[in-house]
């Protein structure tokens, strides 16, 4: 798995992954755990960016689309 890009939350406690094998993945920055995969695109996930509360995260792929996912539950709740 290539990490194509990175953000940390906003409260420094979880860190999102976007790869080259189509996922991105949320990180526990105490533990290095990893607490979801996130599964949906079908391409490499370019960027990625948690809102300023930190409950969600925006994906955005090589397939031309944009995921926003629940960083409490690993769902996607939107794709743009």
């Amino acid at each position: 798995m290539e990490i194509v890009c990175l953000s940390f939350d906003p409260h420094g406690m979880l860190v999102a992954t976007g790869s080259m094998d189509n996922t991105a993945k949320l990180w526990d920055v105490e533990t290095g755990e990893e607490i979801f995969s996130l599964v949906g695109h079908s391409a490499e996930i370019v960027s990625l960016h948690f809102n300023t509360d930190g409950d969600k995260l925006m994906t955005s792929s090589f397939d031309s689309t944009a995921k926003i996912w629940d960083v409490c539950t690993g769902e996607c709740i939107m794709t743009l």
